[in-house]
């Protein structure tokens, strides 16, 4: 569909002994996991299944999981969020998309593609009052900031300021509110400037141009 055939055959085989994540956690003399990011070529919801009642546990979860199944017994997006929201998560935002070109006989001249696969980001629910929540919070707000998904982290720390303690509120607000004065300044300028009709042709263009040219860049040699 990609004309990538050449790129995926196979040119030799390999066998490793595998360690699992409950391995890990061991050898470490951890408990649970804040944090679990996986990027498995086609495996990743192996490994989520893997931790079973422990994934419960985990306060965000980042997957490369692709819109079109390509390795084999590779399960469907749905399927994976499907199981992921029934064991308490939902599902946040998208740190990566990729978007292919489709192979056909004028490639060149497209500048659209499908979508194929995006590191799909979920944070577990939290329910105010419950074992830990205040721990759990906090590392869900980090965690937010660090993936730039920073309205979410605001929003997590505003929506729960009744449920801590003013110090620590104030502490972890000035953390999540670092942004360089530049950034800061290009944040207000644009949110003021896209009240303006004007505006939106304008940004709707930039931002399709970039994209497209993203395209375009990341899969050059598929270009005669």
């Amino acid at each position: 569909m990609y004309g990538i055939a050449s790129f995926t055959k196979t040119k030799n085989e390999i066998e490793i002994d595998c360690i699992t994540v409950d391995d890990i956690l061991l050898q470490n003399n951890l408990t649970h996991i804040d944090f679990l990011k996986t990027d498995l070529e086609g495996l990743d919801f192996e490994i989520i299944k893997s931790l079973g009642e422990k994934l419960k546990s985990v306060n965000v979860l980042q997957s490369e999981i692709r819109f079109q199944p390509l390795f084999e017994g590779e399960k469907s997006f749905f399927e994976i969020c499907e199981y992921v929201h029934k064991m308490g998560f939902e599902f946040i935002n998208f740190a990566l998309l990729d978007e292919w070109k489709l192979n056909t006989s004028d490639t060149k001249n497209h500048r659209d593609g499908r979508m194929v696969w995006g590191d799909f980001v979920f944070f577990r629910k939290l329910e105010a009052g419950s074992k830990n929540f205040e721990n759990d919070l906090l590392k869900q707000i980090l965690i937010a900031k660090s993936l730039h998904f920073n309205s979410y982290a605001a929003f997590l720390l505003e929506s729960n300021k009744k449920n801590m303690d003013a110090t620590l509120y104030k502490e972890v607000a000035k953390e999540i509110n670092n942004e360089t004065f530049i950034t800061t300044t290009l944040n207000k300028f644009f949110y003021f400037i896209s009240y303006f009709k004007i505006t939106y042709p304008i940004r709707k263009a930039i931002k399709y141009i970039y994209k497209r040219s993203q395209i375009l860049q990341q899969h050059k040699h598929l270009i005669p």
